[in-house]
């Protein structure tokens, strides 16, 4: 990323993406979002309905070089995370 005025632009992408992700049994949202100096981090609240119902939060962030990272996935760019988010 070039500046702050891009990552933020990212961020702003990738979680009106988790906002959105459409899955029959799941849902997300977000919160707790913290900025530094060259990368955002912020919790990914998860929520499915299957049998008992589960609720779960994940640790995620977007660095300056525009990697996206959840708990167990780092996507190399936006492209990346929609092709396999959704």
């Amino acid at each position: 990323m070039d500046n702050k005025i891009e990552l933020q632009n990212l961020l702003d992408k990738v979680l009106d993406a988790i906002l959105h992700h459409r899955d029959y049994h799941c849902t997300y949202c977000y919160g707790n979002i913290e900025e530094y100096n060259d990368y955002f981090s912020f919790e990914v609240y998860g929520y499915s309905d299957q049998g008992e119902g589960s609720e779960w939060t994940e640790y995620w962030s977007i660095d300056a070089k525009g990697k996206i990272y959840s708990e167990d996935t780092t996507y190399e760019n936006y492209e990346d995370f929609l092709k396999d988010w959704y």
